[in-house]
């Protein structure tokens, strides 16, 4: 009811009554804040009346108030709202109060809404021209979503050039960011890198966007874009030769098409509408949608590569028929579209390549040349670093090897000692434990054999062995072994493997080619790790550093 009163209160010729509405009208808008103003432009669609009071009291506020951000706000939100004849006004407007802003962010996306209204109306040099302005703000303006919009608008222009493979570049990265951002915006996406799928010739994959496409908007609510796919997709029927599917799909999505006033994906349509039925010989069927394509030129100025071949036809039907003022009309027209091609490929391709492709290669160029100076500071703190460290080893194992050395000289002026004779230790009272003499002789006898016959050489050989070799309690033994021999019995029995192994070392010089493995098997070690391990705590070097000093010193003939 609101919206009907406020309807009347704005109708023209209505006299003093209409004055005093709008004035009533305008009165009831005063004191609303913005948001207000958004949300009623929103839900105004298709009621130009009320669109058009909201946006009156959204731009008198703004502008009373010196806020050209919400003046630039109102035409771009009206912009979507209101009829497509006003849209020009509305862009040029947009970006003046941009402009007036300051706002890099704001100026950006009016070119770019500017070049968006001279791309749907054909103009595709207007269209670049701003769409390049725009890149120039919205690059810096750290603004995503109107990054990804430029690039879809960009990717159209290079679809238009026949630069396939790089809109689908392109408009692979809007689908990837549109995905979870804008259903529309994937949609469109989707549907416009189907068309570059068509023609590099993958078709299939073209057919697999439109199917996705198709369920999408079902499951989005976007009816609107199931004549975009579907026109498509006869498209690829088309080129697969099925011509009657293809007749089918285009006469679907034409309606459509037709009351949107989509002159160009009609002017397409028809275009294949026609190159179907001149397939299946119906001549003059196929040159009344012929026609059509050149109409869309003579209204439109419209027209690109593919759509050349309907003006030939009719030049070759014209001919055929011997209709010479056709014919030569027909020739004219041909040379018309040749000339807007190639003035119109040469301007776009030319400046884009110039303004928007080349600056973008020297600026991966830069980030190519900067990231490789950061390597190269990196290798050579890498490097430094490395240096450093290798000193610090180097001194370091420097150090080691005079310490080995110093161990291997009191290693060797000890050696007159019996490292293997029992060890004289000092009798010391038993601590809660009554062991008889007899027992400690015979322990003390079975010990002796032990280390004569070798038995600590066997594998595996620990307190346990002992015990059941010598027959007596493991727990007698172990005292009586650190008692007498001033060692625990592991430590006892790993002394006397690794002074076997000196030993042999010292006097036997097939010892002196054997690896460590070897030489951990030969003394009864269970792995070469713990035979290393035990030789470096017990003489406080490594095997293979007293093997190299020995054979310096005391080289075997």
């Amino acid at each position: 009811m609101k919206k009907i009163v406020l309807a009347l209160l704005l109708m023209a010729g209505m006299g003093s009554f209409a004055q005093v509405a709008q004035k009533k009208t305008q009165d009831s808008l005063d004191g609303k804040n913005y948001a207000y103003f958004a949300a009623a432009v929103r839900s105004a669609k298709g009621d130009t009346v009320i669109l058009q009071a909201y946006r009156k009291a959204w731009l008198a506020k703004a502008r009373q108030e010196n806020n050209w951000n919400q003046v630039a706000a109102a035409y771009s939100m009206v912009m979507t709202q209101d009829s497509r004849q006003k849209l020009p006004f509305y862009a040029d407007s947009l970006l003046e109060a941009s402009r007036r802003s300051g706002d890099e962010r704001l100026i950006g996306n009016a070119y770019m809404k500017k070049g968006i209204v001279h791309y749907e109306k054909k103009q595709h040099q207007k269209a670049l021209d701003n769409y390049l302005l725009a890149d120039r703000y919205i690059a810096r303006s750290g603004d995503a979503y109107a990054v990804h919009k430029l690039k879809y608008a960009l990717a159209q222009v290079k679809y238009y050039l026949g630069l396939y493979e790089e809109a689908i570049a392109l408009l692979e990265q809007c689908m990837k960011y549109f995905e979870n951002e804008n259903d529309r915006a994937y949609l469109n996406s989707m549907h416009s890198i189907g068309l570059c799928y068509a023609r590099v010739g993958n078709s299939a994959r073209s057919s697999e966007m439109n199917r996705l496409g198709l369920q999408l908007g079902m499951e989005f609510e976007i009816d609107e874009m199931a004549p975009y796919f579907t026109l498509s997709e006869g498209i690829n029927a088309f080129d697969r030769g099925d011509y009657s599917a293809s007749e089918k799909k285009m006469a679907a999505a034409l309606p459509f098409l037709q009351e949107n006033k989509d002159f160009a994906n009609e002017t397409v349509a028809c275009f294949y509408l026609g190159m179907g039925k001149f397939k299946e010989g119906k001549t003059e069927e196929s040159m009344a949608y012929f026609r059509k394509v050149d109409d869309a030129f003579s209204k439109h100025g419209y027209t690109r590569p593919d759509l050349r071949m309907a003006h030939e036809k009719l030049i070759g039907y014209y001919k055929e028929k011997g209709e010479p003022q056709r014919y030569l009309a027909a020739m004219e027209r041909l040379l018309q579209v040749d000339s807007v091609l190639n003035h119109e490929y040469r301007y776009l391709s030319g400046k884009i390549f110039k303004q928007y492709d080349t600056p973008m290669l020297l600026a991966g160029t830069e980030e190519v040349r900067r990231a490789m100076a950061l390597r190269y500071e990196v290798q050579c703190a890498a490097i430094g670093l490395l240096l450093l460290l290798a000193l610090y080893l180097a001194a370091r194992h420097y150090r080691v090897q005079q310490k080995y050395r110093q161990k291997f000289k009191e290693m060797i002026e000890k050696r007159a000692e019996a490292a293997m004779a029992p060890a004289v230790i000092r009798h010391q009272e038993e601590q809660g434990h009554e062991i008889s003499d007899e027992m400690v002789q015979a322990v003390l006898e079975h010990l002796r054999k032990f280390e004569e016959t070798k038995k600590f050489l066997e594998k595996g050989m620990n307190l346990g062995g002992m015990s059941k070799i010598f027959k007596a309690n493991s727990k007698y033994v172990a005292m009586i072994i650190l008692k007498y021999r001033g060692k625990k019995s592991i430590e006892y029995i790993y002394a006397l493997k690794l002074d076997y192994i000196v030993e042999m070392l010292h006097s036997d010089k097939k010892f002196r080619k054997y690896t460590h493995e070897g030489l951990g098997q030969a003394a009864g070690f269970g792995s070469t790790q713990s035979f290393t391990k035990a030789f470096k705590e017990r003489y406080g070097m490594s095997p293979a550093f007293f093997c190299s000093e020995l054979k310096k010193t005391h080289p075997l003939e």
